[in-house]
């Protein structure tokens, strides 16, 4: 059985958004077993790496591909939102809701603390192509109707989980409402603006794991369950009531008339 299909049987089976960080490193030592020669999807083979932990190659195109097949929803080629040269972004499969993207660099970055200074350029134009493709849904979405479009970047909940089971850098842009009101749990979640300011005032990012921040952590999370439970009322605002029956039933959508 090919790694991603595991993967996917196991999330099938079991109610979280994603198995856990050791269940997936039993599947990437599952792969290894079957194909010694080959990197496990997503997490790529151990190399000598330069000062500042980055392969000297710098190019993970290989890995970012198979990712993108672990990561982008359905497997649909639909799901594969933008690629270039530097970046490849696509609708997350395991997502916390409905409209949650994922940027990655092609070139290999292992994770917030292997970010340099130098990469900001990156970073940020990696944000401005997610905040691109979300302003552009949330005109499509009833609930975001009354947010002025000045203000849809405070409502996008943009970041990095660290640590992560995948090595590869991975930027998170999700709007609310969401599937938990977890999504932006702490220590893991890394916002993007902390990243961004880390990177200017320390050239590096103080990752919470290191640099433990709980009233920063509380803050985060309270105000990603503001969001959540704001949306979700808007949503149920903006919804016919036919629809909301139709959806707890799990009934088709009635077609408008």
């Amino acid at each position: 059985m090919e790694y991603h299909v595991a993967f996917d049987l196991a999330r099938e089976a079991r109610p979280v958004i994603n198995p856990n960080p050791g269940f997936c490193m039993q599947l990437v030592k599952f792969y290894k077993n079957l194909h010694p020669d080959r990197p496990a999807p997503g997490l790529g083979e151990e190399k000598e790496e330069e000062e500042g932990g980055r392969d000297a190659s710098s190019s993970l195109v290989g890995d970012v591909d198979s990712l993108v097949a672990l990561h982008a929803k359905s497997g649909s080629k639909a799901s594969l939102l933008h690629r270039d040269e530097e970046m490849v972004m696509f609708h997350e499969k395991f997502g916390v809701c409905k409209n949650h993207i994922t940027i990655v660099p092609t070139k290999t970055i292992h994770g917030i603390q292997s970010l340099k200074q130098e990469d900001i350029p990156l970073l940020e134009a990696q944000y401005a192509m997610g905040m691109s493709e979300l302003g552009r849904r949330t005109k499509e979405i009833l609930a975001f109707k009354t947010i002025p479009e000045e203000e849809i970047p405070s409502v996008v909940v943009a970041g990095f989980f660290h640590p992560s089971s995948l090595e590869q850098l991975q930027l998170h842009m999700l709007l609310p409402p969401f599937r938990t009101e977890r999504v932006c749990a702490h220590p893991k979640w890394h916002p993007y603006e902390k990243v961004i300011r880390d990177l200017n005032e320390h050239q590096k990012v103080l990752s919470f794991d290191e640099h433990p921040d709980p009233e920063e952590g509380e803050r985060l999370q309270s105000a990603a369950v503001a969001l959540h439970r704001r949306f979700k009322e808007l949503e149920k605002e903006s919804t016919p009531p036919a629809t909301q029956v139709a959806e707890r039933r799990g009934d088709a959508i009635p077609e408008p008339e």
